[in-house]
Protein backbone atom coordinates (compact mmCIF):
# COMPACT_ATOMS: atom_id res chain seq x y z
CA UNK A 1 0.00 0.00 0.00
CA UNK A 2 1.50 3.37 -0.94
CA UNK A 3 2.23 5.72 1.96
CA UNK A 4 -0.30 8.39 0.92
CA UNK A 5 -3.06 5.78 0.67
CA UNK A 6 -2.12 4.31 4.06
CA UNK A 7 -2.25 7.81 5.59
CA UNK A 8 -5.72 8.30 4.12
CA UNK A 9 -7.03 4.91 5.26
CA UNK A 10 -5.45 4.92 8.71
CA UNK A 11 -3.72 8.16 9.73
CA UNK A 12 -0.38 9.91 9.33
CA UNK A 13 0.30 8.97 12.97
CA UNK A 14 -0.07 5.24 12.24
CA UNK A 15 2.01 5.42 9.07
CA UNK A 16 4.80 7.35 10.80
CA UNK A 17 4.77 4.88 13.68
CA UNK A 18 4.90 1.87 11.36
CA UNK A 19 6.73 3.48 8.44
CA UNK A 20 9.10 0.52 8.18
CA UNK A 21 6.12 -1.76 7.43
CA UNK A 22 5.50 0.24 4.28
CA UNK A 23 9.05 0.74 3.02
CA UNK A 24 11.08 -2.28 4.19
CA UNK A 25 9.87 -5.68 3.05
CA UNK A 26 12.14 -7.48 5.53
CA UNK A 27 10.65 -5.63 8.49
CA UNK A 28 7.33 -7.48 8.33
CA UNK A 29 9.22 -10.78 8.08
CA UNK A 30 11.13 -9.77 11.23
CA UNK A 31 7.88 -9.07 13.09
CA UNK A 32 6.38 -12.37 11.97
CA UNK A 33 9.51 -14.21 13.12
CA UNK A 34 9.42 -12.40 16.49
CA UNK A 35 5.79 -13.32 17.08
CA UNK A 36 6.44 -16.92 16.10
CA UNK A 37 9.37 -17.10 18.53
CA UNK A 38 7.41 -15.43 21.33
CA UNK A 39 4.47 -17.76 20.72
CA UNK A 40 6.77 -20.74 21.25
CA UNK A 41 8.25 -19.23 24.42
CA UNK A 42 4.79 -18.48 25.77
CA UNK A 43 3.51 -21.92 24.81
CA UNK A 44 0.29 -20.41 23.49
CA UNK A 45 -2.28 -23.15 23.81
CA UNK A 46 -5.66 -21.81 22.73
CA UNK A 47 -6.32 -20.03 26.02
CA UNK A 48 -7.11 -16.38 26.60
CA UNK A 49 -4.25 -13.94 26.10
CA UNK A 50 -3.89 -10.32 27.20
CA UNK A 51 -1.76 -7.82 25.27
CA UNK A 52 -1.24 -4.87 27.64
CA UNK A 53 -0.37 -1.72 25.72
CA UNK A 54 -1.48 -3.21 22.40
CA UNK A 55 -1.25 0.12 20.57
CA UNK A 56 -2.28 -0.29 16.94
CA UNK A 57 -2.74 -4.02 17.48
CA UNK A 58 -0.16 -5.43 15.09
CA UNK A 59 1.10 -7.99 17.61
CA UNK A 60 -2.36 -8.62 19.06
CA UNK A 61 -3.64 -9.55 15.64
CA UNK A 62 -0.66 -11.76 14.81
CA UNK A 63 -1.00 -13.74 18.05
CA UNK A 64 -4.47 -14.82 16.93
CA UNK A 65 -2.80 -16.68 14.08
CA UNK A 66 -0.35 -18.38 16.45
CA UNK A 67 -2.79 -20.41 18.51
CA UNK A 68 -4.35 -18.00 20.99
CA UNK A 69 -8.02 -18.77 21.61
CA UNK A 70 -8.85 -15.11 22.13
CA UNK A 71 -6.55 -12.10 22.45
CA UNK A 72 -7.64 -9.10 24.50
CA UNK A 73 -5.84 -5.93 23.43
CA UNK A 74 -5.76 -3.27 26.14
CA UNK A 75 -4.43 0.25 25.64
CA UNK A 76 -5.20 3.64 27.17
CA UNK A 77 -4.36 5.66 24.03
CA UNK A 78 -7.68 6.53 22.39
CA UNK A 79 -6.20 7.31 18.96
CA UNK A 80 -4.32 4.02 18.75
CA UNK A 81 -7.35 2.15 20.07
CA UNK A 82 -9.63 3.72 17.44
CA UNK A 83 -7.17 2.97 14.64
CA UNK A 84 -6.88 -0.65 15.77
CA UNK A 85 -10.69 -0.95 15.72
CA UNK A 86 -10.71 0.56 12.23
CA UNK A 87 -8.05 -1.88 11.04
CA UNK A 88 -10.03 -4.82 12.43
CA UNK A 89 -13.16 -3.62 10.65
CA UNK A 90 -11.30 -3.55 7.31
CA UNK A 91 -10.12 -7.16 7.51
CA UNK A 92 -11.80 -9.62 5.19
CA UNK A 93 -12.41 -12.27 6.35
CA UNK A 94 -12.99 -10.72 9.76
CA UNK A 95 -10.92 -11.74 12.77
CA UNK A 96 -13.31 -12.64 15.56
CA UNK A 97 -10.73 -13.70 18.15
CA UNK A 98 -9.77 -10.14 19.20
CA UNK A 99 -11.47 -8.10 21.90
CA UNK A 100 -10.42 -4.47 22.36
CA UNK A 101 -10.43 -2.78 25.73
CA UNK A 102 -9.70 0.93 26.27
CA UNK A 103 -8.09 1.00 29.70
CA UNK A 104 -4.87 1.69 31.58
CA UNK A 105 -2.51 -1.09 32.66
CA UNK A 106 -2.48 0.12 36.27
CA UNK A 107 -6.06 -1.05 36.88
CA UNK A 108 -7.47 -3.47 34.35
CA UNK A 109 -11.11 -4.48 34.55
CA UNK A 110 -10.71 -8.24 34.20
CA UNK A 111 -11.26 -10.95 36.78
CA UNK A 112 -8.35 -12.43 38.74
CA UNK A 113 -6.44 -15.26 37.06
CA UNK A 114 -8.26 -14.91 33.75
CA UNK A 115 -5.32 -15.06 31.31
CA UNK A 116 -3.05 -18.00 30.57
CA UNK A 117 -0.73 -15.65 28.67
CA UNK A 118 0.12 -11.97 29.11
CA UNK A 119 2.23 -10.05 26.61
CA UNK A 120 3.70 -6.61 27.34
CA UNK A 121 5.74 -4.88 24.63
CA UNK A 122 7.26 -1.39 24.93
CA UNK A 123 5.14 -0.50 27.95
CA UNK A 124 7.47 -0.67 30.95
CA UNK A 125 9.30 2.47 29.85
CA UNK A 126 6.00 4.37 30.20
CA UNK A 127 4.93 2.93 33.56
CA UNK A 128 5.12 5.42 36.43
CA UNK A 129 3.98 2.99 39.15
CA UNK A 130 5.74 -0.30 38.44
CA UNK A 131 4.58 -1.96 41.66
CA UNK A 132 0.95 -1.34 40.75
CA UNK A 133 1.52 -2.48 37.17
CA UNK A 134 3.33 -5.71 38.10
CA UNK A 135 0.68 -6.34 40.75
CA UNK A 136 -1.96 -6.17 38.01
CA UNK A 137 -0.01 -8.57 35.82
CA UNK A 138 0.29 -11.00 38.76
CA UNK A 139 -3.41 -10.66 39.59
CA UNK A 140 -4.57 -11.33 36.03
CA UNK A 141 -2.29 -14.29 35.27
CA UNK A 142 -3.76 -17.74 35.80
CA UNK A 143 -1.80 -20.28 37.87
CA UNK A 144 0.93 -21.72 35.66
CA UNK A 145 0.42 -18.94 33.12
CA UNK A 146 3.22 -17.24 31.23
CA UNK A 147 4.25 -13.61 30.85
CA UNK A 148 6.54 -12.08 28.26
CA UNK A 149 7.74 -8.52 28.85
CA UNK A 150 10.00 -6.79 26.35
CA UNK A 151 10.87 -3.13 26.06
CA UNK A 152 13.55 -1.61 23.88
CA UNK A 153 12.77 1.81 25.43
CA UNK A 154 13.43 0.73 29.03
CA UNK A 155 15.81 3.56 29.92
CA UNK A 156 14.10 6.47 28.15
CA UNK A 157 11.67 7.68 30.84
CA UNK A 158 14.12 8.98 33.43
CA UNK A 159 11.77 9.89 36.30
CA UNK A 160 10.75 6.35 37.16
CA UNK A 161 13.95 4.62 36.00
CA UNK A 162 15.40 3.55 39.39
CA UNK A 163 12.08 2.36 40.79
CA UNK A 164 11.17 0.62 37.54
CA UNK A 165 14.49 -1.24 37.46
CA UNK A 166 14.08 -2.35 41.08
CA UNK A 167 10.57 -3.65 40.35
CA UNK A 168 11.71 -5.16 37.04
CA UNK A 169 14.51 -7.03 38.83
CA UNK A 170 12.09 -8.26 41.49
CA UNK A 171 9.78 -9.54 38.76
CA UNK A 172 12.50 -10.99 36.57
CA UNK A 173 14.29 -12.79 39.39
CA UNK A 174 11.23 -13.66 41.43
CA UNK A 175 11.71 -16.62 43.66
CA UNK A 176 15.50 -16.28 43.62
CA UNK A 177 16.15 -13.40 46.01
CA UNK A 178 13.07 -13.10 48.22
CA UNK A 179 14.79 -11.77 51.36
CA UNK A 180 15.32 -8.25 49.92
CA UNK A 181 11.70 -7.65 48.86
CA UNK A 182 9.69 -4.73 50.23
CA UNK A 183 6.08 -4.87 51.37
CA UNK A 184 4.83 -3.00 48.28
CA UNK A 185 6.50 -5.40 45.79
CA UNK A 186 4.16 -7.46 43.65
CA UNK A 187 3.30 -10.91 44.99
CA UNK A 188 5.52 -13.74 43.82
CA UNK A 189 3.26 -16.38 42.36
Amino acid sequence: MPRDEAERVFSPYFVTYHDRLFRERGYLRCILDQVGHWSELLEIDGGEMLDIGCGFGVYTLLFTFCGAGRVYGADHNREKFDLFAKMLALLDPPVDKVTLSLQDGHGLDFEDGRFSTIFVKDVISHVREPGVFFGEVSRLLSPGGRVLITDENNSLEIFGRAERRRKWNAWEWRGIATDDRRADDPPLT
